[in-house]
């Protein structure tokens, strides 16, 4: 099924790109990609987006494993009950983002971040975070404008 795909796809960039940083630019290290707008700065992240919950991790990874949970259910059951491509790709992209940054905090103890563009306090981020946040933001838009 290619929306299995699309999530194995978004895990395995995530997974590789993480590891790719993590070998070849120091923690901490900041390398300016477009002159000041965009850049690659690792950073490992205890918690969630700006460190929340950063303190108190087993609510983190608690609320992480319930949310990947309802979504699974939500979309195996897009791909049994035959719903729109829009909805099955979001969700996979969704799903396939929050594993990759499951994974770390359960066998890493830590996620490692290092998409930065600069933009007032914007959190530096990582490519599991782009597919939650664009799939989120597509399934919201295709509910928004949907017919059904």
């Amino acid at each position: 099924m290619i929306f299995l795909l699309i999530l194995a796809i978004i895990f395995v960039l995530d997974m590789l790109s993480k590891h790719i940083i993590s070998k070849r630019i120091k923690e901490g290290q900041q390398i300016e990609v477009i002159k000041n707008k965009f850049y690659i700065t690792h950073i490992k992240n205890k918690g969630a987006a700006y460190g929340m919950l950063s303190e108190n991790r087993g609510l983190l990874l608690l609320s992480s494993i319930g949310s990947l949970v309802i979504l699974s259910k939500l979309f195996f059951d897009a791909l049994k009950n035959g719903k729109s491509s829009l909805t099955k790709a979001s969700l996979a992209m969704v799903l396939g983002g929050g594993l990759g940054n499951i994974y770390d905090r359960i066998f890493k103890k830590e996620v490692t971040d290092f998409l930065y563009v600069k933009y007032k306090k914007a959190p530096i981020f990582n490519i599991a975070d782009v597919f939650v946040a664009l799939g989120i933001t597509l399934l919201f838009v295709k509910e928004l404008f949907s017919k059904d």
